[in-house]
């Protein structure tokens, strides 16, 4: 599989003299999943890339499974954080490549291209998410009923105010007993012209 990979990263002119093998395959690796490799550049008898850049083909191109090179890129943290930068670039290319596949269809083409860039477009949002992901606003719904219910359980719970149960005094003003009926002043109506008599 390092043999294979390592054929391809010199092939795109990825290795330098003195490179380590294991490393300058991982580099083709990273280099296929940043979509660096175009139809155009494959030497004859390498392929083409006619499908989005995933582990899937490149497995194909290094001559395993697809299980075998995923689990031979995630054998180190550095190599698993090194693959998902790497996949959050491929969105950029996965973006422009979509856009290419609408503006060159023909109209035969153009249902075929609109899956295609669609399918690019999902995978864009979920290689990065930040960018080109779907962001939806969380719905929020108030419910007076609801609140006006859970204050009345609120308030249950709430213990009881303390009643004193001490002697109350009431104290009111005292009032003058009157000595005789004469005191008491009436007020009665006379005659339309409201004039009052005592």
């Amino acid at each position: 599989m390092v043999r294979e990979l390592l054929a391809h990263a010199r092939a795109f002119g990825l290795v330098e003299p003195g490179d380590d093998p294991e490393t300058a395959a991982f580099d083709f690796c990273l280099f296929w999943l940043k979509g660096g490799c175009v139809d155009t550049d494959f030497p004859d008898g390498m392929g083409s890339r006619r499908y989005a850049p995933n582990v899937t083909e490149l497995a194909r191109l290094a001559g395993v499974s697809r299980p075998t090179l995923a689990d031979w890129l995630a054998n180190s943290p550095e190599r698993v954080e090194m693959t998902r930068i790497a996949r959050e670039s491929t969105a950029d290319f996965l973006v422009d490549e979509a856009t290419q596949l609408l503006d060159t269809a023909t109209v035969r083409e153009s249902s075929l291209a609109a899956s295609r860039a669609n399918w690019r477009k999902w995978l864009a949002g979920v290689y990065n998410r930040n960018t080109y992901g779907t962001t939806s606003a969380p719905s929020v719904s108030i419910s007076f009923s609801d609140i006006h219910l859970a204050a009345h359980a609120e308030r249950k719970s709430l213990p009881s105010p303390a009643v004193p149960t001490g002697e109350t005094v009431i104290t009111t003003p005292l009032l003058e007993e009157s000595k005789s009926l004469s005191d008491i002043e009436l007020a009665v109506p006379v005659s339309d012209n409201r004039h009052y008599v005592k």
